[in-house]
């Protein structure tokens, strides 16, 4: 490999430094405080390298954070799916709840509350069942986001990761030329050594010094032979870093625009799911004030009122009841006929006697003594 070909490598090189460089300031903001300069970075292409070429700790750290991010959609997908079965479970429970309250007819406020009540429990329940499925659409979403980005970092972790191989196996291949090299070199210049010396020797043979300089020429060869490798190696090398520079740049703009769309994506869709939250209770309190607004009109007396006009059942209260000789509540008997004679005699009207034609066991003794009659008109059935 001539010197001219490592000359103009090293010219390229130096180029690409330069408009690097001026990459670097063009996208840099430089504020000047009293004491520090700061630099404001704004993206991961300028961020995530190592000095050494063979440092991967920028695609580490990157690789990482992509892991973490689907990590956390994993984690808003499952609870947007508990959420669902939670909305789920409790739109069946109101809905339950509402039927505890059967259908009646409505005497009063308070009874026209409690059918509004089952109402609007129902519709409680319809707003839990619309967030259950609002719920489910989202993790679906979600899960669908997270399969697009594992697509789409597979793809340029792959391509990377190619780049990132054979720039190691190079590095290593090289270094192993170098050694070789260094060594090659170390050997001529022994050999050189060795031939001076010969020289400078009175009593060197000429068979000692053809020995000393084929040795010497020899090793010239093979230290040309290894820088020759060395540099064609370095020179190999370089491609493969620029390539895996290339393709570093391309991971980390993947890396941040799929940082920047799972963090816009998961923004809204939180945003969207607390949104959902509002809703419901907006809804549930739309049903509560429609319920507080029957009650308002709830009175105790205007209820009450409600009640005895619809369902009063008069205001005549019953009379005494009053005591009955057994004579005047079972027929009386026909003591000549010497049986019953049930259905065939009548009482007489129950003017035709008073309580006082007979004295009750407990009763005070009247003055005068009255002979006990019984006071009743009987007359035969026709």
């Amino acid at each position: 490999m001539s010197d001219s070909r490592v000359v103009s490598s090293w010219n390229s090189r130096c180029a690409k430094i330069r408009t690097t460089l001026v990459y670097y300031l063009s996208r840099k903001v430089i504020n000047i405080g009293r004491e520090s300069l700061v630099m404001t970075l704004t993206t991961y292409a300028d961020t995530f390298w190592g000095g050494d070429l063979s440092c991967l700790d920028g695609f580490k750290a990157l690789s990482r954070r992509n892991h973490e991010g689907k990590k956390i959609c994993g984690e808003v997908e499952e609870y947007l799916k508990k959420r669902c079965k939670l909305e789920t479970d409790y739109s069946k429970s109101l809905s339950g709840l509402a039927k505890i309250f059967k259908e009646q007819e409505q005497i009063g406020v308070l009874e026209a509350t409690i059918i509004k009540l089952r109402s609007e429990l129902d519709a409680m329940a319809s707003a839990h069942t619309r967030a259950a499925d609002f719920f489910n659409s989202q993790a679906d979403l979600v899960e669908k986001f997270k399969k697009d980005q594992s697509v789409n970092k597979k793809a340029v972790e792959d391509t990377l990761s190619k780049a990132q191989n054979a720039k190691i196996s190079q590095l290593s291949k090289t270094k192993q030329l170098e050694k070789t090299y260094v060594r090659r070199c170390q050997e001529k210049d022994s050999a050189e050594a060795s031939l001076r010396e010969i020289y400078t020797s009175s009593t060197a043979q000429a068979k000692e010094i053809d020995k000393a300089r084929i040795k010497a020429t020899k090793a010239e060869e093979e230290a040309n032979k290894a820088d020759d490798a060395y540099k064609s190696a370095v020179l190999v090398l370089e491609d493969s870093r620029v390539n895996w520079e290339r393709e570093m740049v391309a991971a980390c703009n993947v890396f941040q625009k799929l940082d920047e769309e799972r963090i816009t994506f998961l923004r809204q869709e939180l945003w969207r799911a607390f949104n959902a939250d509002s809703q419901i209770a907006l809804d549930i309190d739309n049903s509560c004030e429609e319920v507080r607004e029957i009650l308002e009109k709830c009175d105790v007396v205007s209820d009450i009122d409600a009640f005895i006009q619809a369902r009063g059942t008069g205001v005549d209260h019953p009379e005494p009841f009053q005591y009955r000789h057994y004579s005047k509540i079972v027929p009386s008997s026909d003591n000549d006929s010497g049986g019953s004679s049930e259905g065939q005699y009548t009482n007489a009207p129950y003017s035709e006697y008073s309580n006082e034609d007979f004295e009750l066991p407990n009763s005070k003794p009247s003055n005068s003594k009255k002979p006990f009659s019984f006071p009743i008109s009987i007359s035969r059935k026709k």
